[in-house]
């Protein structure tokens, strides 16, 4: 049988469409600890998100990492990338009276965000080539990429089209988290990371890197459209959502963590593949995996084991190390001891 099971409750049928998620926990005690986290993050919200973050961030990492409430994520988002620290009244409003030259394959790209999306409506796309349109005019050297819609795609729905706000985050996102990096001409930070992948995949799923090896399959073959809209357009939206939690919250670093963690999860069914069966598999991942509630509870687990897979210091070494968006306290005991 093609039926693989891997540890904490995911189930992966022989067919690439189907992906199953169970509850581990019994739902009494689940349903406990969510209520319990709940009513602290209404505690942190009557306090100040933004404040909480800027105070003691690593325990604030900690709270998003357990879960966030949906109608509170907008605003922990934010938080977390420090958005609201850049804002200038009027900037805006004065890059979008600006020309730009990158107008042209923003208007060719737009119509191809979302389509299966209802809520995307027409109101969303104008937004999007808009916010697009001022970011290609505050930064021209990267401009636009294909990729960067997808990324303010999801921004947009997730802050319920708060077009300014949006405009902010990506904002804090390119400039502060380095994400401009990956879209930059010959994609300089997308190579780094793809190289630090391959050490990670390597020391952590040794058998399946060898395999992928044996079977002609390169990193780059499913990880370009992983990187390039940081899992958008990979998994639902709902599971895209939580791991966007993590990532936000703790840098993007995280994506390598999150990258090995979906395929050592998926261990089984990769190993019994061929070339075609594994990258099929991998490009159908967005399908099938049932209800919301599915969807919510893979992003949980796959963040879960995201957090606690140990990324060895000789992968972290080569990464561009950005202040901001960047979780520094997670490496020191770690660091000191490799020293």
């Amino acid at each position: 049988s093609n039926r693989g099971k891997s540890s904490r409750g995911v189930f992966l049928s022989g067919s690439a469409e189907t992906m199953v998620v169970v509850e581990g926990a019994g739902h009494a005690d689940a349903e406990v600890a969510r209520q319990s986290l709940i009513r602290r993050w209404r505690r942190l919200s009557r306090h100040g998100i933004a404040d909480a973050f800027e105070k003691n961030p690593a325990r604030c990492r900690r709270l998003v990492l357990r879960g966030v409430p949906e109608d509170l994520r907008w605003e922990v988002w934010q938080a977390a990338v420090g958005s609201k620290k850049r804002y200038r009244p009027s900037q805006y409003r004065e890059l979008l009276a600006q020309e730009t030259t990158w107008s042209r394959l923003i208007e060719l790209d737009a119509p191809r965000t979302f389509p299966d999306v209802a809520a995307f409506n027409s109101c969303y796309l104008e937004s999007l080539r808009r916010v697009l349109r001022a970011y290609a005019v505050f930064n021209p050297t990267v401009g636009y990429c294909q990729g960067m819609n997808f990324v303010v795609g999801l921004l947009l729905l997730v802050s319920k089209r708060a077009e300014e706000e949006v405009f902010w985050v990506l904002l804090s996102l390119m400039e502060g988290c380095g994400l401009n990096g990956f879209y930059a001409e010959g994609f300089p930070v997308l190579r780094t990371y793809m190289l630090a992948f391959g050490r990670l995949f390597d020391n952590s799923v040794p058998d399946l890197a060898r395999h992928f090896e044996q079977e002609g399959v390169q990193p780059t073959d499913f990880l370009h459209q992983w990187y390039l809209t940081l899992f958008v357009t990979s998994f639902p939206l709902p599971t895209v959502c939580i791991l966007w939690d993590g990532i936000l919250s703790c840098g993007l670093p995280l994506i390598l963590s999150i990258a090995v963690s979906i395929l050592r999860s998926m261990k089984h069914r990769l190993l019994c593949g061929s070339f075609e069966d594994i990258l099929s598999f991998l490009r159908t991942l967005n399908k099938g995996v049932g209800s919301d509630a599915d969807a919510v509870q893979l992003g949980r687990l796959l963040l879960r084991k995201s957090d606690t897979l140990e990324v060895p210091f000789k992968v972290r070494h080569g990464l561009p190390r950005i202040s901001s968006c960047d979780n520094e306290d997670q490496y020191v005991e770690e660091d000191i001891e490799a020293s």
